[in-house]
């Protein structure tokens, strides 16, 4: 076989390195581009208090005016509409979730709990005025788990609605015994956990150390399964 040239064998070598080089950076995951969306991209303000996002993908904002849905490249915006009652019932929202139907749920200020379906087509109330057994139209926090969804008011403890059946039938429950009216924030890791002054308080099993609980919560993200306490 003929000896390749002394030249020949250095482009050879040359062209090896170069396909070799592209080849590794190819296979480098390119890192996520950090991209800033505001009012001018169509968000309804600067001001964000909840991100949620649901099966689909898609990414909802609650804002100081308004709740928006974003698809990757705009927003759809939902407002209080006077006198329509399927539209919010106030544009400040407090708290949003999107449960395991895929449904989201939307606390406005002093507007009590709205729901907005898998049809997206309009939103479906509870407030103190048409269903009094719920304490308080100042609704914080939301969690869910399977077909009950908790709420956690400014004033009034914390709510359960069982969600099984039509909407019509749904009725928020008090649940007894919190040590404090004031639920602004919700965890259901771990059966249904609130943060009540500095304490966390565990609806199932009664209250008990904050640290223990989030502790175990601290396991639970790096896979170990053993519960706290």
């Amino acid at each position: 076989m003929p000896r390749l040239h002394a030249g020949k064998r250095l482009a050879w070598l040359a062209c090896l390195l170069a396909l070799c080089v592209a080849s590794a950076w190819a296979q480098v995951p390119q890192l996520p581009r950090l991209r800033v969306l505001g009012v001018g991209d169509g968000l309804p303000a600067s001001m964000v208090n909840a991100i949620e996002s649901d099966r689909a993908g898609f990414v909802w904002v609650g804002t100081s005016d308004g709740l928006a849905r974003y698809d990757g490249s705009g927003f759809r915006v939902w407002r209080q509409v006077p006198g329509d009652p399927r539209t919010l019932q106030g544009n400040m929202i407090q708290a949003l979730h999107v449960d395991a139907r895929d449904r989201v749920w939307v606390a406005s200020e002093f507007g009590g709990v709205s729901m907005l379906d898998g049809t997206r087509n309009g939103f479906v109330h509870w407030r103190r005025d048409s269903h009094p057994m719920l304490g308080s139209d100042d609704i914080w926090a939301f969690a869910s788990r399977g077909d009950t969804l908790w709420l956690g008011t400014a004033d009034a403890g914390l709510y359960r609605m069982d969600l099984r059946g039509a909407p019509a039938q749904w009725r928020p429950e008090s649940v007894p015994g919190l040590p404090s009216p004031t639920v602004m924030a919700l965890a259901d890791r771990y059966g249904l956990a609130m943060p009540i002054a500095r304490d966390v308080f565990d609806v199932t099993q009664g209250k008990r150390d904050a640290q223990d609980v989030f502790r175990g919560l601290l396991r639970s993200s790096v896979g170990d399964e053993a519960h706290p306490g």
